[in-house]
């Protein structure tokens, strides 16, 4: 993950020529470059200082990309090395993660074959799952909450004659 991330922050603001020394100084996770200061740009020793006000103004507006949202959540239940696998089998996003179907032949095309990373992968699986259905249901409340208080004011406003 490390040149992809650092590549996708970097390149789009022409300034390539900093990836090494970005991955030697450790800033080589995409949620490093949320936080970057001048500080940071010290330890890397960036001088021009065109280039560090580039690289501040985009580290202020940065979100990390949804692969690395794949990326983090392999790493935090310590299966990181099949985020390639991931990506190769098109699985870059947590919501394409969540509707796969975890079959041993899935399990196979990911390169997953340990039975404790398998075991580990699928106790992962469950928690993005039960997740992504939180998230679905807090959004179908909202969005009933939001249709009723608009049907509740059209019924203050058209029959009691209230108007906020």
């Amino acid at each position: 993950m490390n040149d992809i991330g650092i590549n996708k922050f970097l390149g789009p603001l022409g300034l390539l020529q900093y990836a090494e020394i970005f991955q030697i100084k450790g800033y080589d996770v995409e949620s490093d470059f949320c936080s970057l200061n001048t500080g940071d740009l010290d330890a890397m020793n960036i001088t021009h200082a065109g280039h560090r006000e580039t690289i501040l103004q985009a580290a202020t507006n940065y979100q990390p990309s949804e692969e690395f949202e794949v990326f983090q959540w392999l790493r935090d239940n310590g299966i990181d090395h099949y985020f390639g696998n991931f990506i190769r089998s098109n699985y870059t996003t947590l919501r394409q993660v969540s509707i796969m179907e975890l079959t041993s032949e899935v399990l196979h095309e990911l390169e997953v074959l340990l039975p404790g990373h398998r075991k580990r992968l699928k106790n992962a699986y469950l928690t993005v799952i039960a997740l992504t259905t939180a998230n679905y249901l807090l959004l179908f409340w909202q969005y009933i909450h939001y249709w009723q208080c608009e049907k509740m004011t059209g019924f203050t406003e058209s029959v009691i004659g209230i108007s906020s």
